[in-house]
């Protein structure tokens, strides 16, 4: 089985969710990137997905050159102010536009020091991590994670760097980026904050 989702962010703005009503089953929202942006759109996403039905999966855009535990610490204040709760997800977004002219070796260990944040906040939970298949196999501390795979070009696979499963994947853009949860909503359930 699987459900059908959307990703959001401020390039989106506040989205007609009602328009959505019956069509998704969840929705990655934005709702930081780096040390200081707090994206203004993300409590209005959050609560509109709620409304609904959808679940949410709150995510940060990570920088490679900067601190992992501070953007952590961004991440769950701007989220504590847009919303997110418990019985909701976090997602980290490593992609190559975070490297910032880093190698992909800071990013794993930008990633790994952000997951440790969050573990000291909610110990023993793995953020979904939300990557390209360039940067996947540099990714090492994140390999246990649930991965979602941004690649519009090719189907579901397993064997991505230290995955061996995608739990999501990016299928197309239309006009916000269209996604798959590879199970079921209990599944997806089991992947919210505790």
């Amino acid at each position: 089985m699987t459900l059908q989702g959307i990703d959001v962010s401020n390039v989106n703005g506040t989205v007609d969710w009602e328009a959505w009503r019956g069509k998704i089953q969840f929705a990655g929202v934005k709702v930081s990137e780096g040390l200081n942006f707090a994206d203004p759109d993300a409590r209005a996403n959050i609560a509109g997905a709620r409304s609904i039905g959808a679940a949410v999966i709150g995510y940060h855009f990570l920088h490679a050159a900067v601190s992992g535990s501070g953007q952590a610490e961004h991440f769950l204040s701007c989220a504590h102010a847009a919303g997110l709760k418990p019985g909701d997800a976090i997602a980290v977004d490593a992609e190559d536009a975070g490297l910032d002219g880093e190698p992909y070796l800071q990013m794993n260990l930008t990633a790994s020091a952000f997951r440790a944040e969050l573990q000291r906040h909610f110990p023993g939970y793995n953020p979904v991590t939300y990557t390209e298949i360039s940067m996947a196999p540099a990714l090492t501390a994140l390999g246990d994670c649930p991965l979602w795979l941004a690649d519009l070009s090719a189907p579901l696979v397993t064997g991505v760097g230290p995955w061996k499963l995608v739990s999501f994947w990016q299928t197309g853009q239309r006009g916000t980026d269209a996604d798959v949860f590879n199970g079921d909503a209990a599944q997806l359930a089991k992947l919210a904050i505790p």
